[in-house]
């Protein structure tokens, strides 16, 4: 009687496994979290490699211009990484769509980092050398405008719930890069940045041969739509400013730890960050697959909202305890001061995912709903207080304070969300009662 009551349970464990992986949102959320994984494991080996052949301060130096790297990018995509999950899946031109936000982030690359690097010396004196070498220059100029197509690239095989292609690209980058960056040792910290950026080049070129053979009638052009810019600019525009605020934290505060202290201190909490995101990449990716779901099959929002939830925390929560256990471990592999330095705030970066995963899945919602100025405000406040409160803690108390601090921005915005979304049920609540009423 056990043993049929055992093979019962797992004939029914079959079933619900293949509901489970036949699952769209499950699917893509797999990929997508298998991605960002491998990207992070690969990233875990390049950056242990660089701690091996590059001084604390070079990898402080090279962490904080591929984080400045990946903040410009964020101003350049213009909001088309969001806008395109949306619009994609129902265009009756997707050539057309694709290669349009293809060539404006690649004009507004280019523009937007050779402002930077004349202005540098007034927002980060300690990277004025970025300029001072004409190679490096051009360099920094075209590797930022890349890494904004490579992120494009991704948000056009996510509207197209084909995560699996995003896996292979990010696998090809991650691995290419690391022979790179040893071989331009010798360059001292921008061996670090040119071996990521040729790594992304590879990457982006890999992506659009895949491109190509997988989307019917694809191919690459140069070409502005008007009419596309005109039904995707409002929901692009606020969504633009809610990506910049977005990466703020994660990209520019490098930039302000090795301006505030030093670059020693850029390259600990860097790897501490590295790390956490290993557990973001689950929130991230679920919340970015729902929005995908959501432009979809919105009609499967309330299911698809529960499921996304539940599969979120049942993997974070052992993730944490798992971080708080081993994390000084973790760090040590760069080297025992990144251990000294960065296991603190690396376990408070870990706890702050909590808010943070129902913060995004606020977001994703919002979206689906097209109330990108909710989402945008958010990320607005979430960036500033992050940013501001390091600012000011980090003179006293060291880089714990950053950990602190993103703590608080994320716990400030869940309590927003929380005012808005009680406003919502009161509305929909009273609404319901005059119609009953009126009936």
């Amino acid at each position: 009687m056990l043993l049929g009551k055992m093979k019962h349970l797992f004939q029914k464990g079959l079933i619900y496994g293949k509901i489970f992986l036949k699952d769209s949102l499950f699917n893509n959320s797999i990929y997508l979290i298998s991605s960002t994984i491998a990207t992070a494991f690969l990233g875990f080996i390049f950056w242990i490699v660089a701690a091996r052949y590059y001084s604390a301060e070079e990898v402080g130096f090279g962490s904080t211009i591929v984080s400045l790297m990946m903040f410009l990018s964020y101003l350049t995509l213009l909001g088309f990484n969001i806008s395109i999950i949306r619009y994609l899946p129902k265009a009756n031109r997707k050539s057309d769509l694709i290669n349009t936000t293809f060539t404006l982030i690649f004009i507004a690359g280019l523009a937007v980092t050779t402002v930077a690097l004349l202005t540098i010396e007034l927002w980060s004196p300690k990277l004025l050398f970025l300029r001072e070498n004409i190679h490096y220059s051009i360099a920094f100029v075209i590797f930022t405008t890349v890494w904004a197509l490579t992120i494009q690239m991704t948000s056009v095989f996510v509207a197209q719930r084909s995560s699996r292609f995003v896996l292979i690209k990010e696998s090809v980058f991650g691995t290419v890069r690391i022979p790179i960056m040893i071989a331009l040792a010798a360059s001292g910290s921008l061996g670090i940045f040119l071996g990521w950026g040729i790594g992304a080049l590879i990457g982006f070129l890999l992506g659009l041969t895949i491109l190509i053979k997988y989307l019917p009638d694809y191919s690459p052009y140069i070409t502005i739509k008007r009419n596309i810019l005109q039904d995707s600019f409002n929901f692009s525009f606020w969504n633009y400013i809610a990506t910049i605020f977005n990466a703020m934290p994660g990209t520019l505060l490098p930039v302000i730890i090795t301006n505030i202290l030093y670059a020693e201190m850029a390259a600990y909490f860097y790897m501490a960050w590295m790390i956490a995101n290993i557990l973001y990449a689950v929130p991230i990716q679920v919340s970015q697959s729902l929005f995908a779901e959501g432009a979809n099959t919105p009609e499967m929002m309330r299911q698809n909202l529960k499921k996304a939830t539940i599969f979120i925390y049942i993997i974070i929560i052992p993730a944490i305890l798992f971080i708080f256990i081993l994390g000084d471990f973790l760090l040590s592999l760069f080297g025992r001061q990144y251990a000294e330095n960065g296991f603190l705030v690396l376990q408070l970066l870990s706890v702050a995912a909590i808010p943070y995963a129902m913060n995004l899945i606020f977001f994703s919602i919002e979206r689906i709903r097209g109330r990108a100025k909710n989402v945008t405000f958010c990320y607005a406040v979430l960036a500033l207080t992050t940013v501001l409160i390091s600012g000011v803690l980090m003179k006293s108390i060291g880089l714990s304070g950053v950990g602190l601090a993103w703590i608080v921005g994320n716990a400030i915005v869940l309590l927003i969300i929380s005012v808005i979304s009680r406003k919502e049920i009161t509305k929909i609540i009273q609404n319901h009662s005059k119609s009953g009423g009126s009936s």
